[in-house]
């Protein structure tokens, strides 16, 4: 992109994510960084230290997203200070962000002039896609493999030679390791192209075979040897962290008499409100793209058509080449609303970030068909639209930023500084809210909800979480109070007695209840 201003609001928007990002380690615990962040950067150090794909350092996971651990792994071998590599991995989210952006303004530019900056800036201006990007999760990388393979899916099907849809579908396996879901966002992608290119073409009809090989070889080319390792070292291609806490939540769905008001509704209304909050103006600018153009019977889109966009002479048509991909206004927006489905209606757990590939997408999608719309208006029409949508932006940043909040985090890192004061040699931990606790304590943490832990998920069924923790070697228990007596209490299997407390952290009120910290006693054979 030559546009001066895009590179300006690429500036602006690394300048905001890195001054996030080198705020005090009190602001990232409280208000940056969930405790989910901490499990990846845990089993990477794990990695890089010759221990293994491990959480606790002994027994393999697939409780996470592997080409994070695997970008991550490389930092805990050049930094040995925690906190360091913490603002490393935050820089390297804030730089994979700004990239994941202007893959998708590339790419949106290339279709409709003007539209590139118009993504940027509402990417850059979204409250939630800055907060995610510096939050030490997955979810900048997920953007840039979202964004590289909806790149190879606008070749393949201008062009759909067989090596396309082979690079599409290794794209199309590296979104998949980024993050999980985004396997639904490939399926309806591809499924959105493959009519398109049986109508257009009549090679195609005899070719699709070879061309769907091709893509099957390439999506196994990249996700095969995570799937294989899966296998082969924990016995199962399913993931623990995908089962976790769903098991849990039908474990309460079966034992409580108002699910619905009180769990599963709640459930719903947050999914709704991050479908809506999450892509925020873009929606407004996708509907008005679609509605208003109606209204005067005019196109909704109208794509430009750069005559060096697709090299001639590599199968492609003129016609093709000329056609505008719509299946990228719909496909990929459709694909992670699927996935928010099966979040919300399948697994019935939600969590923010969850969104952020969403928010992409209908971003995207918005700058495609709401580009048309701004450009028809007078200049001075165009800069009252474009002051009231960055003034909303900005506003709901103000708003968003100073909500997003973890405050009971606080006492979670006041409990992993205690435990590292503690020279106990070889005793282990057991949590359920396990990130923070098993970067900071310096002991092994056995993480009882079973994120990554499938022996936990075993336990937890059997009703004998405190009996698998000693098992491990488990010496301590340190939660919430809410989860350890309100989730997870009826899974526990042991008597309060067989419980000490030593101390509770509560510097910060949650809604939780403080942290307790417990002495556990060995569970007497019944």
């Amino acid at each position: 992109m030559r546009n001066p201003l895009a590179w300006f609001l690429c500036a602006g928007g690394l300048a905001s994510r890195l001054l996030l990002a080198a705020q005090p380690a009190a602001f990232l615990v409280q208000r940056l960084m969930p405790d989910d962040a901490f499990f990846t950067l845990v089993i990477a150090r794990n990695a890089a230290r010759g221990l293994g794909l491990t959480f606790d350092g002994t027994i393999p996971t697939n409780g996470f997203h592997p080409l994070w651990g695997l970008v991550l792994a490389p930092v805990f071998k050049l930094v040995a200070d925690d906190w360091i590599a913490v603002r490393v991995t935050l820089g390297l989210g804030a730089v994979l962000d700004v990239l994941a952006a202007l893959m998708l303004a590339r790419l949106a530019d290339r279709l409709v002039r003007g539209s590139g900056v118009v993504l940027l800036l509402t990417y850059f201006l979204n409250p939630r896609l800055v907060l995610a990007a510096v939050s030490g999760l997955e979810t900048p990388l997920a953007v840039c493999a979202l964004g590289l393979f909806l790149h190879t899916s606008v070749r393949v099907w201008r062009v759909g030679a067989r090596k396309d849809w082979g690079l599409m579908g290794l794209a199309g396996g590296l979104a998949f390791l980024a993050r999980s879901e985004l396997a639904f966002v490939v399926l309806t992608v591809t499924s959105a192209i493959l009519p398109e290119m049986t109508r257009s073409r009549r090679t195609v009809n005899r070719d699709v075979l070879p061309r769907l090989g091709a893509f099957a070889l390439g999506g196994s080319l990249a996700a095969g040897p995570w799937l294989a390792w899966s296998q082969a070292a924990v016995g199962t291609l399913l993931q623990s962290s995908a089962v976790a806490i769903p098991g849990v939540i039908q474990a309460m769905i079966a034992s409580q008499a108002n699910v619905w008001h009180d769990l599963l509704w709640p459930m719903v209304n947050l999914s709704l409100h991050l479908t809506v909050s999450y892509p925020g103006v873009n929606w407004i600018l996708l509907m008005g793209g679609l509605i208003l153009p109606r209204l005067r019977r005019a196109s909704p889109v109208e794509p430009v058509h750069q005559a060096n966009a697709i090299p001639s002479g590599q199968g492609a048509s003129s016609p093709q080449r000329d056609r505008f991909p719509r299946f990228l206004l719909w496909a990929p927006v459709l694909g992670c609303l699927l996935a928010v489905v099966v979040h919300t209606f399948g697994r019935w757990f939600i969590r923010p970030w969850y969104f952020v590939p969403l928010a992409a997408s209908v971003g995207l999608a918005a700058a495609l068909i709401g580009t048309p719309l701004l450009l028809r208006w007078h200049r001075r029409t165009q800069a009252v639209i474009l002051v009231a949508l960055i003034l909303v932006m900005v506003l709901n940043g103000v708003r968003v930023i100073r909500e997003q909040t973890y405050p009971g985090q606080a006492d979670l890192y006041a409990a992993a500084v205690w435990l590292r004061g503690q020279s106990v040699p070889g005793a282990a931990v057991g949590a359920f809210n396990a990130g923070i606790l098993g970067y900071f304590s310096g002991h092994p943490v056995i993480n009882l909800d079973g994120v990554v832990d499938w022996g936990a998920i075993h336990a937890r069924e059997q009703r004998r979480l405190v009996g698998y923790l000693v098992e491990r070697g488990g010496r301590w228990l340190v939660d919430w109070q809410g989860s350890i007596w309100g989730t997870f209490g009826p899974f526990l299997g042991v008597s309060p007695s067989q419980l000490v407390e030593l101390r509770r952290f509560s510097e910060v009120p949650s809604v939780f209840g403080p942290v307790l910290l417990y002495d556990v006693l060995p569970v007497a054979a019944p």
